[in-house]
Protein backbone atom coordinates (compact mmCIF):
# COMPACT_ATOMS: atom_id res chain seq x y z
CA UNK A 1 0.00 0.00 0.00
CA UNK A 2 0.99 3.10 -0.61
CA UNK A 3 1.41 5.97 1.90
CA UNK A 4 0.19 9.45 1.28
CA UNK A 5 1.77 12.58 2.41
CA UNK A 6 -0.42 15.31 1.89
CA UNK A 7 2.17 17.99 3.28
CA UNK A 8 4.09 16.81 -0.17
CA UNK A 9 2.38 19.58 -2.11
CA UNK A 10 3.68 22.30 -0.10
CA UNK A 11 7.18 20.89 -0.11
CA UNK A 12 6.75 20.92 -3.24
CA UNK A 13 5.44 24.84 -3.92
CA UNK A 14 8.61 25.69 -1.33
CA UNK A 15 11.14 24.29 -3.33
CA UNK A 16 9.68 26.45 -6.30
CA UNK A 17 9.25 29.32 -4.73
CA UNK A 18 13.30 28.85 -3.56
CA UNK A 19 13.99 28.08 -7.68
CA UNK A 20 11.85 31.13 -8.65
CA UNK A 21 13.71 33.12 -6.01
CA UNK A 22 16.79 31.54 -7.43
CA UNK A 23 16.05 32.26 -10.67
CA UNK A 24 14.91 36.25 -9.66
CA UNK A 25 18.43 36.45 -8.24
CA UNK A 26 20.57 35.35 -10.85
CA UNK A 27 18.34 37.97 -13.12
CA UNK A 28 18.85 40.73 -11.16
CA UNK A 29 22.73 39.61 -10.60
CA UNK A 30 22.80 39.83 -14.99
CA UNK A 31 21.07 42.90 -14.52
CA UNK A 32 23.36 44.23 -12.14
CA UNK A 33 26.14 42.87 -14.03
CA UNK A 34 25.55 44.46 -17.44
CA UNK A 35 24.95 47.75 -15.64
CA UNK A 36 28.41 47.59 -13.99
CA UNK A 37 30.44 45.91 -16.87
CA UNK A 38 28.77 47.57 -19.85
CA UNK A 39 29.31 50.97 -19.23
CA UNK A 40 33.39 49.94 -18.54
CA UNK A 41 33.25 48.13 -21.51
CA UNK A 42 31.83 50.85 -23.08
CA UNK A 43 34.60 53.17 -21.74
CA UNK A 44 37.67 51.08 -22.66
CA UNK A 45 36.07 50.95 -26.31
CA UNK A 46 35.67 54.62 -26.79
CA UNK A 47 39.12 55.47 -24.59
CA UNK A 48 40.59 52.73 -28.10
CA UNK A 49 38.69 54.80 -30.65
CA UNK A 50 39.82 58.07 -29.32
CA UNK A 51 43.44 57.07 -29.55
CA UNK A 52 43.14 55.75 -32.91
CA UNK A 53 41.46 58.92 -34.07
CA UNK A 54 44.27 61.03 -32.32
CA UNK A 55 46.75 58.57 -34.90
CA UNK A 56 44.87 59.66 -37.86
CA UNK A 57 44.75 62.68 -37.22
CA UNK A 58 48.59 63.10 -36.61
CA UNK A 59 49.21 61.02 -39.77
CA UNK A 60 46.77 63.63 -42.03
CA UNK A 61 48.76 66.42 -40.11
CA UNK A 62 51.80 65.45 -40.79
CA UNK A 63 50.63 64.86 -44.82
CA UNK A 64 49.16 67.90 -44.59
CA UNK A 65 52.22 69.36 -43.52
CA UNK A 66 54.58 67.91 -45.78
CA UNK A 67 52.07 68.60 -48.56
CA UNK A 68 52.20 72.11 -47.73
CA UNK A 69 55.99 72.16 -47.64
CA UNK A 70 55.87 70.34 -51.29
CA UNK A 71 53.15 73.26 -52.36
CA UNK A 72 55.90 75.76 -51.43
CA UNK A 73 58.80 74.48 -52.76
CA UNK A 74 57.20 73.72 -56.31
CA UNK A 75 55.71 77.79 -55.68
CA UNK A 76 59.60 78.70 -55.62
CA UNK A 77 60.35 76.45 -58.56
CA UNK A 78 57.70 78.25 -60.43
CA UNK A 79 58.86 81.99 -59.23
CA UNK A 80 62.75 81.30 -60.09
CA UNK A 81 61.71 79.56 -63.47
CA UNK A 82 59.26 82.86 -64.22
CA UNK A 83 62.39 84.99 -63.57
CA UNK A 84 64.88 82.70 -65.54
CA UNK A 85 62.32 83.21 -68.46
CA UNK A 86 62.11 86.71 -67.91
CA UNK A 87 66.12 87.03 -68.02
CA UNK A 88 65.96 84.87 -71.13
CA UNK A 89 63.58 87.24 -72.60
CA UNK A 90 65.61 90.07 -71.65
CA UNK A 91 68.66 88.41 -73.12
CA UNK A 92 66.51 87.79 -76.04
CA UNK A 93 65.70 91.12 -76.47
CA UNK A 94 69.07 92.42 -76.00
CA UNK A 95 70.90 90.16 -78.28
CA UNK A 96 68.05 90.79 -81.45
CA UNK A 97 69.43 94.57 -80.98
CA UNK A 98 72.62 94.01 -81.54
CA UNK A 99 72.34 91.35 -83.73
CA UNK A 100 73.89 93.14 -86.75
CA UNK A 101 73.62 89.91 -88.96
CA UNK A 102 70.05 90.64 -89.87
CA UNK A 103 67.41 90.45 -92.73
CA UNK A 104 67.09 93.97 -92.47
CA UNK A 105 71.00 94.16 -93.06
CA UNK A 106 71.12 91.91 -96.00
CA UNK A 107 68.05 93.05 -97.45
CA UNK A 108 69.97 96.64 -97.46
CA UNK A 109 72.84 95.67 -99.06
CA UNK A 110 70.87 93.68 -101.90
CA UNK A 111 68.77 96.83 -102.32
CA UNK A 112 72.09 98.81 -102.84
CA UNK A 113 73.41 96.38 -105.47
CA UNK A 114 73.48 97.73 -109.08
CA UNK A 115 72.48 95.27 -111.53
CA UNK A 116 76.06 95.24 -112.75
CA UNK A 117 77.76 94.24 -109.27
CA UNK A 118 78.37 90.64 -107.38
CA UNK A 119 79.45 89.42 -104.36
CA UNK A 120 81.54 87.20 -103.89
CA UNK A 121 82.42 87.35 -100.31
CA UNK A 122 80.87 88.92 -96.97
CA UNK A 123 83.32 88.92 -94.22
CA UNK A 124 81.01 90.53 -91.23
CA UNK A 125 83.11 91.14 -87.87
CA UNK A 126 81.48 93.02 -85.17
CA UNK A 127 81.69 96.59 -86.61
CA UNK A 128 83.25 96.07 -89.70
CA UNK A 129 81.76 94.31 -92.76
CA UNK A 130 84.21 93.21 -96.01
CA UNK A 131 82.71 92.71 -99.18
CA UNK A 132 84.43 91.05 -102.25
CA UNK A 133 83.53 91.13 -105.38
CA UNK A 134 83.34 92.20 -109.38
CA UNK A 135 81.89 94.46 -111.05
CA UNK A 136 81.53 94.83 -114.95
CA UNK A 137 82.55 98.57 -114.90
CA UNK A 138 83.97 101.04 -112.34
CA UNK A 139 80.58 103.19 -112.21
CA UNK A 140 78.82 99.70 -110.69
CA UNK A 141 81.48 99.93 -107.67
CA UNK A 142 81.36 103.69 -107.49
CA UNK A 143 77.51 103.04 -107.62
CA UNK A 144 77.43 100.82 -104.82
CA UNK A 145 79.79 103.09 -102.33
CA UNK A 146 77.40 105.68 -103.28
CA UNK A 147 74.13 103.88 -102.54
CA UNK A 148 75.84 102.86 -98.84
CA UNK A 149 76.61 106.24 -98.02
CA UNK A 150 72.99 107.59 -98.68
CA UNK A 151 71.44 105.12 -96.20
CA UNK A 152 73.37 106.85 -93.19
CA UNK A 153 73.39 103.25 -92.22
CA UNK A 154 76.64 102.83 -92.34
CA UNK A 155 80.21 104.61 -91.81
CA UNK A 156 83.93 104.93 -93.08
CA UNK A 157 82.68 103.52 -96.34
CA UNK A 158 86.01 102.77 -98.70
CA UNK A 159 87.43 100.87 -101.38
CA UNK A 160 90.27 99.38 -100.44
CA UNK A 161 91.64 98.17 -103.82
CA UNK A 162 89.91 97.70 -107.35
CA UNK A 163 91.98 95.22 -110.28
CA UNK A 164 90.97 94.91 -113.69
CA UNK A 165 90.85 91.37 -114.39
CA UNK A 166 88.54 89.89 -116.81
CA UNK A 167 85.86 92.03 -114.81
CA UNK A 168 86.64 95.10 -112.65
CA UNK A 169 87.38 93.36 -108.68
CA UNK A 170 87.53 95.10 -105.48
CA UNK A 171 87.28 94.90 -101.94
CA UNK A 172 84.87 97.55 -99.60
CA UNK A 173 85.37 98.09 -96.14
CA UNK A 174 82.77 100.20 -93.99
CA UNK A 175 81.35 99.87 -90.42
CA UNK A 176 77.99 99.95 -89.10
CA UNK A 177 76.85 102.78 -87.65
CA UNK A 178 75.34 102.86 -83.66
CA UNK A 179 72.20 104.70 -83.17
Amino acid sequence: MNNFNFFNVHLHDKKIKNISKLIRYIIIMIFIFAFLVIPFLNFFHIKKINYQIDIVNKENSNLSYDKIKDIQNKKESISKMKNYINELDNLNLYIRDKDIINDYLLNTLKNMTPNNLFFQTIQINFKEIKIRGFATTQIAIAQFQHNLECTNCFEEIFISNIEKKENYEFTLIFCIKEF
